[in-house]
Protein backbone atom coordinates (compact mmCIF):
# COMPACT_ATOMS: atom_id res chain seq x y z
CA UNK A 1 0.00 0.00 0.00
CA UNK A 2 1.24 3.50 -0.88
CA UNK A 3 2.62 5.51 1.64
CA UNK A 4 0.97 9.21 2.28
CA UNK A 5 3.54 12.01 2.50
CA UNK A 6 1.83 14.81 4.02
CA UNK A 7 3.75 18.07 3.00
CA UNK A 8 3.89 20.61 6.11
CA UNK A 9 4.21 23.99 5.10
CA UNK A 10 4.35 25.74 8.20
CA UNK A 11 1.33 27.64 7.58
CA UNK A 12 -1.95 26.98 9.75
CA UNK A 13 -3.79 25.43 6.86
CA UNK A 14 -1.08 22.59 6.54
CA UNK A 15 -0.81 22.28 10.34
CA UNK A 16 -4.86 21.89 10.42
CA UNK A 17 -4.08 18.81 7.43
CA UNK A 18 -1.33 17.26 9.67
CA UNK A 19 -3.77 17.30 12.70
CA UNK A 20 -6.57 16.10 10.22
CA UNK A 21 -4.82 13.21 9.12
CA UNK A 22 -3.08 12.28 12.21
CA UNK A 23 -6.85 11.54 13.58
CA UNK A 24 -8.09 9.33 10.41
CA UNK A 25 -4.81 7.47 10.72
CA UNK A 26 -5.26 6.89 14.60
CA UNK A 27 -8.59 6.20 13.73
CA UNK A 28 -8.11 3.47 10.91
CA UNK A 29 -9.99 5.62 8.27
CA UNK A 30 -6.72 6.48 6.28
CA UNK A 31 -5.34 4.03 3.98
CA UNK A 32 -1.93 3.13 4.12
CA UNK A 33 1.13 4.82 6.04
CA UNK A 34 1.63 8.39 7.19
CA UNK A 35 4.90 10.37 6.89
CA UNK A 36 4.71 13.64 7.42
CA UNK A 37 7.45 16.04 6.30
CA UNK A 38 8.78 19.79 6.30
CA UNK A 39 10.83 21.43 3.79
CA UNK A 40 13.06 24.14 5.08
CA UNK A 41 14.36 26.43 2.75
CA UNK A 42 15.91 28.30 5.49
CA UNK A 43 14.11 32.14 4.39
CA UNK A 44 11.54 31.31 6.53
CA UNK A 45 10.44 33.39 9.91
CA UNK A 46 11.45 32.39 13.06
CA UNK A 47 7.97 31.91 14.39
CA UNK A 48 7.48 29.52 11.68
CA UNK A 49 9.61 27.27 13.09
CA UNK A 50 8.39 27.67 16.65
CA UNK A 51 4.91 26.67 15.26
CA UNK A 52 6.45 23.77 12.99
CA UNK A 53 7.62 22.59 16.47
CA UNK A 54 4.96 23.06 18.24
CA UNK A 55 2.59 21.56 16.13
CA UNK A 56 5.05 18.54 15.90
CA UNK A 57 4.69 18.17 19.87
CA UNK A 58 1.35 19.01 19.91
CA UNK A 59 0.10 16.39 18.03
CA UNK A 60 3.05 14.02 18.91
CA UNK A 61 3.81 13.60 15.72
CA UNK A 62 7.05 12.08 13.75
CA UNK A 63 8.22 15.10 11.53
CA UNK A 64 11.01 14.79 8.98
CA UNK A 65 12.98 18.04 8.06
CA UNK A 66 14.42 18.35 5.50
CA UNK A 67 16.75 20.93 3.15
CA UNK A 68 17.63 21.21 -0.17
CA UNK A 69 21.23 20.40 -0.92
CA UNK A 70 22.47 21.67 -4.38
CA UNK A 71 26.02 20.89 -6.06
CA UNK A 72 27.25 23.49 -7.18
CA UNK A 73 28.29 21.32 -10.25
CA UNK A 74 26.17 22.46 -13.42
CA UNK A 75 24.53 18.87 -14.89
CA UNK A 76 23.99 17.08 -11.34
CA UNK A 77 21.02 17.78 -9.93
CA UNK A 78 19.22 18.57 -6.38
CA UNK A 79 19.15 16.20 -3.57
CA UNK A 80 18.22 16.41 -0.14
CA UNK A 81 19.55 15.95 3.24
CA UNK A 82 17.71 15.30 6.37
CA UNK A 83 18.73 17.81 9.49
CA UNK A 84 17.93 18.47 13.28
CA UNK A 85 15.64 20.73 14.86
CA UNK A 86 18.77 22.26 15.71
CA UNK A 87 19.51 23.14 12.22
CA UNK A 88 16.03 24.95 11.43
CA UNK A 89 16.96 28.45 11.10
CA UNK A 90 16.55 31.20 8.43
CA UNK A 91 20.72 30.92 7.61
CA UNK A 92 19.52 31.08 3.82
CA UNK A 93 22.19 29.02 3.24
CA UNK A 94 19.72 26.68 0.55
CA UNK A 95 19.34 29.90 -1.50
CA UNK A 96 22.69 30.66 -1.29
CA UNK A 97 23.62 27.78 -2.91
CA UNK A 98 20.88 28.10 -5.28
CA UNK A 99 21.37 31.67 -6.48
CA UNK A 100 25.44 30.25 -6.47
CA UNK A 101 24.64 28.13 -9.45
CA UNK A 102 21.33 29.22 -10.88
CA UNK A 103 21.19 33.19 -9.94
CA UNK A 104 18.36 34.55 -8.98
CA UNK A 105 14.73 33.60 -9.36
CA UNK A 106 12.18 36.31 -10.68
CA UNK A 107 8.61 37.02 -11.37
CA UNK A 108 7.09 36.13 -13.75
CA UNK A 109 8.25 32.81 -15.76
CA UNK A 110 11.76 32.55 -13.54
CA UNK A 111 10.01 31.36 -9.83
CA UNK A 112 11.81 28.05 -10.07
CA UNK A 113 12.99 28.40 -6.21
CA UNK A 114 10.05 25.91 -5.13
CA UNK A 115 11.10 23.10 -7.59
CA UNK A 116 15.19 23.35 -6.81
CA UNK A 117 14.34 24.10 -2.39
CA UNK A 118 11.24 21.88 -2.03
CA UNK A 119 9.17 19.63 -5.18
CA UNK A 120 12.94 17.86 -6.26
CA UNK A 121 13.65 17.52 -2.33
CA UNK A 122 9.90 16.00 -1.41
CA UNK A 123 10.14 13.89 -4.56
CA UNK A 124 13.59 12.14 -3.78
CA UNK A 125 13.11 11.61 -0.61
CA UNK A 126 9.80 10.17 -1.13
CA UNK A 127 11.53 7.66 -4.31
CA UNK A 128 14.66 7.04 -2.02
CA UNK A 129 12.55 6.49 0.88
CA UNK A 130 9.29 4.34 -0.48
CA UNK A 131 10.00 3.81 -3.90
CA UNK A 132 9.06 5.55 -6.86
CA UNK A 133 5.56 5.74 -7.33
CA UNK A 134 5.05 4.50 -4.16
CA UNK A 135 3.58 7.44 -1.96
CA UNK A 136 0.60 9.51 -2.36
CA UNK A 137 1.03 13.42 -1.65
CA UNK A 138 -1.37 15.63 0.16
CA UNK A 139 -1.37 19.11 -0.35
CA UNK A 140 -3.24 21.82 1.89
CA UNK A 141 -5.84 23.34 -0.85
CA UNK A 142 -9.12 23.37 1.25
CA UNK A 143 -12.48 23.69 0.38
CA UNK A 144 -12.64 27.21 -0.66
CA UNK A 145 -9.53 26.83 -3.01
CA UNK A 146 -10.29 24.48 -5.90
CA UNK A 147 -8.99 26.90 -8.28
CA UNK A 148 -5.62 26.01 -7.17
CA UNK A 149 -6.59 22.04 -6.99
CA UNK A 150 -7.83 22.56 -11.04
CA UNK A 151 -5.50 25.11 -12.05
CA UNK A 152 -6.57 28.44 -13.87
CA UNK A 153 -7.67 27.37 -17.27
CA UNK A 154 -10.06 24.65 -16.34
CA UNK A 155 -11.47 26.66 -12.98
CA UNK A 156 -12.45 29.11 -15.46
CA UNK A 157 -13.69 27.43 -17.83
CA UNK A 158 -15.93 25.65 -15.04
CA UNK A 159 -17.15 29.25 -14.17
CA UNK A 160 -18.25 30.06 -16.81
CA UNK A 161 -20.59 27.35 -17.17
CA UNK A 162 -22.43 28.25 -14.00
CA UNK A 163 -20.47 26.16 -11.33
CA UNK A 164 -18.78 28.40 -8.38
CA UNK A 165 -16.68 27.23 -5.21
CA UNK A 166 -18.51 25.05 -3.83
CA UNK A 167 -19.47 23.00 -6.95
CA UNK A 168 -16.13 23.08 -8.36
CA UNK A 169 -14.91 21.41 -4.86
CA UNK A 170 -17.42 19.11 -5.22
CA UNK A 171 -16.26 17.97 -8.88
CA UNK A 172 -12.84 17.67 -7.59
CA UNK A 173 -13.75 14.91 -4.74
CA UNK A 174 -16.24 13.13 -6.82
CA UNK A 175 -13.38 12.72 -10.03
CA UNK A 176 -10.80 11.71 -7.75
CA UNK A 177 -13.00 9.47 -5.81
CA UNK A 178 -13.69 7.38 -8.96
CA UNK A 179 -11.58 5.33 -10.75
CA UNK A 180 -13.70 6.03 -14.34
CA UNK A 181 -13.35 10.09 -14.12
CA UNK A 182 -13.10 9.96 -17.66
CA UNK A 183 -16.87 8.38 -18.08
CA UNK A 184 -18.13 10.68 -15.30
CA UNK A 185 -16.98 13.92 -16.34
CA UNK A 186 -17.80 12.60 -19.96
CA UNK A 187 -21.44 12.06 -18.25
CA UNK A 188 -21.48 15.52 -16.57
CA UNK A 189 -20.54 17.51 -19.87
CA UNK A 190 -21.97 15.46 -23.29
CA UNK A 191 -21.53 17.63 -26.24
CA UNK A 192 -23.58 20.38 -27.42
CA UNK A 193 -24.36 21.60 -23.65
CA UNK A 194 -21.54 23.94 -22.72
CA UNK A 195 -23.55 26.87 -21.29
CA UNK A 196 -23.11 30.54 -20.57
CA UNK A 197 -21.97 32.16 -24.29
CA UNK A 198 -19.43 28.90 -25.26
CA UNK A 199 -20.52 27.39 -28.27
CA UNK A 200 -21.84 24.13 -28.77
CA UNK A 201 -18.80 23.29 -30.82
CA UNK A 202 -16.83 23.95 -27.81
CA UNK A 203 -16.04 21.31 -25.17
CA UNK A 204 -14.12 21.76 -21.80
CA UNK A 205 -14.08 18.00 -21.01
CA UNK A 206 -10.67 17.24 -22.49
CA UNK A 207 -9.06 20.11 -20.28
CA UNK A 208 -11.05 18.47 -17.01
CA UNK A 209 -9.95 15.18 -18.20
CA UNK A 210 -6.29 16.31 -18.63
CA UNK A 211 -6.17 17.96 -15.28
CA UNK A 212 -7.51 14.72 -13.02
CA UNK A 213 -5.24 12.75 -15.43
CA UNK A 214 -2.53 14.34 -14.71
CA UNK A 215 -3.19 15.13 -10.40
CA UNK A 216 -3.72 11.29 -10.57
CA UNK A 217 -0.29 10.51 -12.57
CA UNK A 218 1.77 12.05 -10.01
CA UNK A 219 0.05 11.03 -6.84
CA UNK A 220 -1.69 14.20 -5.84
CA UNK A 221 -4.25 13.98 -2.78
CA UNK A 222 -5.60 17.41 -1.17
CA UNK A 223 -7.44 18.63 1.78
CA UNK A 224 -10.80 19.30 0.48
CA UNK A 225 -11.06 16.01 -0.19
CA UNK A 226 -11.19 15.13 3.28
CA UNK A 227 -12.50 18.34 4.92
CA UNK A 228 -14.68 20.45 4.12
CA UNK A 229 -12.98 23.57 6.30
CA UNK A 230 -12.46 26.91 4.60
CA UNK A 231 -10.32 29.84 5.18
CA UNK A 232 -12.54 30.78 8.45
CA UNK A 233 -12.99 27.55 9.48
CA UNK A 234 -8.98 27.29 9.90
CA UNK A 235 -8.61 30.15 11.97
CA UNK A 236 -11.45 29.68 14.03
CA UNK A 237 -9.81 25.68 14.53
CA UNK A 238 -6.42 27.96 15.89
CA UNK A 239 -7.79 30.40 18.02
CA UNK A 240 -9.15 27.69 20.21
CA UNK A 241 -5.69 25.93 20.47
CA UNK A 242 -3.25 26.43 22.81
CA UNK A 243 -0.95 28.19 20.81
CA UNK A 244 -0.73 30.20 17.51
CA UNK A 245 1.38 30.94 14.21
CA UNK A 246 2.09 34.43 15.54
CA UNK A 247 3.02 36.47 12.60
CA UNK A 248 0.60 37.82 9.85
CA UNK A 249 0.32 36.48 6.57
CA UNK A 250 2.49 38.41 4.55
CA UNK A 251 5.12 37.27 6.68
CA UNK A 252 4.25 33.73 5.98
CA UNK A 253 6.69 31.19 3.89
CA UNK A 254 9.86 32.84 2.82
CA UNK A 255 9.55 36.16 4.13
CA UNK A 256 10.26 37.57 0.71
CA UNK A 257 8.80 35.59 -1.22
CA UNK A 258 8.82 36.47 -5.07
CA UNK A 259 4.87 35.41 -5.66
CA UNK A 260 3.91 37.91 -3.07
CA UNK A 261 2.16 41.40 -4.14
CA UNK A 262 4.41 44.16 -3.64
CA UNK A 263 2.03 45.76 -0.94
CA UNK A 264 2.43 42.51 1.13
CA UNK A 265 6.31 42.50 0.02
CA UNK A 266 6.43 46.12 1.47
CA UNK A 267 4.90 45.23 4.57
CA UNK A 268 6.87 41.76 5.36
CA UNK A 269 10.06 44.54 5.16
CA UNK A 270 8.86 46.86 7.35
CA UNK A 271 8.05 43.95 9.57
CA UNK A 272 11.19 41.94 9.39
CA UNK A 273 13.82 44.76 9.11
CA UNK A 274 16.64 42.90 9.91
CA UNK A 275 15.79 39.96 8.04
CA UNK A 276 14.91 42.10 4.44
CA UNK A 277 18.52 43.76 4.89
CA UNK A 278 19.93 40.48 5.22
CA UNK A 279 18.45 38.72 1.86
CA UNK A 280 19.11 42.32 0.02
CA UNK A 281 22.85 41.52 1.17
CA UNK A 282 22.70 37.83 -0.08
CA UNK A 283 21.13 38.26 -3.68
CA UNK A 284 23.77 41.58 -3.83
CA UNK A 285 26.47 38.97 -3.23
CA UNK A 286 29.54 38.11 -5.42
CA UNK A 287 28.75 34.76 -5.36
CA UNK A 288 25.46 35.17 -7.48
CA UNK A 289 25.84 33.94 -10.70
CA UNK A 290 25.23 36.17 -13.64
CA UNK A 291 22.98 34.90 -16.27
CA UNK A 292 23.31 37.51 -18.20
CA UNK A 293 19.76 38.45 -18.07
CA UNK A 294 18.29 42.20 -19.45
CA UNK A 295 17.53 43.59 -16.62
CA UNK A 296 19.51 43.36 -12.97
CA UNK A 297 19.80 40.25 -11.10
CA UNK A 298 18.05 42.12 -8.17
CA UNK A 299 14.94 42.22 -10.31
CA UNK A 300 13.20 39.41 -8.80
CA UNK A 301 9.38 40.82 -8.74
CA UNK A 302 6.77 41.62 -10.24
CA UNK A 303 7.00 45.20 -12.29
CA UNK A 304 10.35 44.52 -12.60
CA UNK A 305 11.10 45.74 -8.91
CA UNK A 306 13.60 44.72 -6.34
CA UNK A 307 13.59 44.10 -2.87
CA UNK A 308 15.57 47.50 -2.90
CA UNK A 309 13.08 49.21 -4.99
CA UNK A 310 10.15 47.95 -2.88
CA UNK A 311 11.65 49.18 0.63
CA UNK A 312 12.52 52.67 -0.52
CA UNK A 313 8.70 52.98 -2.99
CA UNK A 314 7.06 52.41 0.24
CA UNK A 315 9.18 54.14 2.81
CA UNK A 316 7.37 56.79 3.80
CA UNK A 317 4.06 54.48 3.78
CA UNK A 318 2.50 53.51 7.11
CA UNK A 319 2.30 50.35 8.20
CA UNK A 320 -1.70 51.25 8.59
CA UNK A 321 -1.48 52.27 5.59
CA UNK A 322 -0.77 49.18 3.61
CA UNK A 323 -2.95 47.13 5.58
CA UNK A 324 -5.56 49.02 4.61
CA UNK A 325 -4.32 48.89 0.75
CA UNK A 326 -4.07 45.03 1.35
CA UNK A 327 -7.71 44.80 2.80
CA UNK A 328 -8.84 47.00 0.07
CA UNK A 329 -7.64 44.82 -2.40
CA UNK A 330 -9.33 42.01 -1.24
CA UNK A 331 -5.14 40.03 -1.66
CA UNK A 332 -5.83 38.66 2.40
CA UNK A 333 -8.61 36.77 1.02
CA UNK A 334 -9.03 32.96 -0.09
CA UNK A 335 -6.27 31.86 -2.75
CA UNK A 336 -3.90 34.57 -1.84
CA UNK A 337 -0.19 34.08 -2.78
CA UNK A 338 1.25 34.17 0.70
CA UNK A 339 -1.09 31.83 2.14
CA UNK A 340 0.66 28.64 1.36
CA UNK A 341 3.97 27.58 -0.78
CA UNK A 342 3.83 23.58 -0.82
CA UNK A 343 5.89 21.04 -3.28
CA UNK A 344 4.17 19.54 -5.69
CA UNK A 345 2.17 22.45 -6.82
CA UNK A 346 4.63 24.13 -9.24
CA UNK A 347 4.44 20.52 -10.81
CA UNK A 348 0.67 20.98 -11.57
CA UNK A 349 1.13 24.26 -13.07
CA UNK A 350 3.52 22.92 -15.26
CA UNK A 351 1.35 19.89 -16.47
CA UNK A 352 4.24 17.83 -16.17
Amino acid sequence: MKTNIVSFSGGRTSAYMVHYIEQMRKNGTMKGPVEYIFIDTAAEHPKTYEFVKRCAEHFNINLTLLRSVINPELGIGVTYKIISWEDLKPDLEPWRAMLAKHGTPFNPGGGFCTDRLKSTVSNKYADETFGKNNTVQWIGYRSDEPKRAWGDKAYSMLIKRGYDTESTADLMRECLASDDYEHYLASRFPAGQDLFGSSAGVSILPELVKRIKQTKKIGFRFLLEISDFDKRDILYFWENQPFNLEIDEWSGNCVFCIKKGENKVALAIKDNPVMAQEFIDLINEDTVRDMNRVFPKEVMYRGHQSLESIRATYADISREELIASIRGSHSLDTGSCSESCEPYSDQLELGV
